[in-house]
């Protein structure tokens, strides 16, 4: 980071564009500018989505937390139903009688319908189609790597890897089944896996070879979006919760208990952190200056 780079931060604050989705997909600056764009339109239909801050974190909601958050929404007046909780989070949305309600409940984003047009309102970066909330407030952290890094790389754009075919022997199987590691690893993750399946965030009771890039990603290196209270759990304490901490790190943990434990300690390499873009979070990339992109200044 130098002086040219604090420079690049401030004028993308001050000078950036959003990309968005669609022509109805409409970034402001302000609440106000949104607010005055919704009073210009006849015969609304105002909704929000009840998940835009669960949504910034991963493009998939806890199915628990869609719980709590319906329950306590319903609470306050608002009308829903018993199996709402079963629909798709970036397709849902709650209606409000009230704009300054749905903006707050939506965390910056309305959805209005006017004269057969649906239109998505929106003082952050939404991205329907690439699954993507942007932080609530832009501005110069937006854009600095220390302050909006990657929580995987921690903005040093690599992560620590292992040759997997030393760990992995069968990838044609799931990870609680006989035969898919090598040696004598041994893990008992099944508790785990389970919770995360029943969130539905993940399934890893399928076999490895059927899993997309993304989910062999979080599979290998690890989960930190979200980890969830054990029964009977204590807030404050590390080791009551349920966390995916990633093959990687099991294995690197339990290397004195594993035969070829050299050969594993030995393939360890660095390489380009997959969850991130040159180390920021990928939300970044949405931002542009005179149509440049922050990554083409810095890369």
């Amino acid at each position: 980071m130098n002086d040219n780079h604090f420079k690049i931060e401030k004028d993308f604050a001050k000078n950036y564009e959003l990309k968005t989705d669609e022509a109805n997909h409409i970034y402001f600056k302000t609440k106000d500018e949104l607010f005055s764009f919704i009073d210009n339109l006849k015969n609304i239909e105002i909704t929000f989505n009840p998940y835009v801050t669960e949504l910034f974190k991963y493009k998939i909601v806890p199915i628990s937390l869609k719980k709590e958050k319906l329950k306590h929404l319903k609470k306050l007046g608002f009308i829903l139903g018993i199996n709402d909780y079963k629909i798709d989070e970036w397709d849902f949305r709650v209606k409000s009688k009230e704009i300054e309600k749905a903006y707050n409940f939506g965390n910056g984003w309305i959805t209005v319908k006017s004269e057969n047009i649906t239109y998505e309102l929106f003082t952050r970066l939404v991205s329907i189609k690439d699954k993507v909330i942007g932080t609530p407030k832009i501005d110069e952290h937006t854009f600095n790597l220390y302050l909006n890094s990657c929580i995987y790389c921690a903005g040093t754009v690599t992560i620590e890897s292992y040759d997997k075919s030393l760990i992995i022997k069968d990838e044609d199987k799931s990870i609680v089944e006989d035969g898919f590691f090598h040696s004598n690893i041994k893990m008992s993750l099944k508790s785990i896996i389970n919770r995360f399946e029943k969130e539905g965030l993940f399934d890893f009771n399928k076999p490895f070879s059927t899993l997309n890039k993304k989910e062999q990603n979080i599979f290998l290196f690890g989960f930190k979006e979200y980890k969830f209270l054990k029964p009977k759990g204590q807030v404050n304490s590390i080791g009551d919760y349920i966390r995916w901490q990633g093959v990687y790190n099991y294995v690197y943990a339990d290397l004195k208990k594993i035969k070829i434990s050299d050969e594993i300690k030995k393939s360890q390499y660095k390489e380009v952190c997959p969850f991130c873009k040159s180390g920021f979070k990928k939300e970044v990339e949405y931002y542009l200056n005179d149509g440049i992109s922050l990554l083409s200044y810095i890369v």
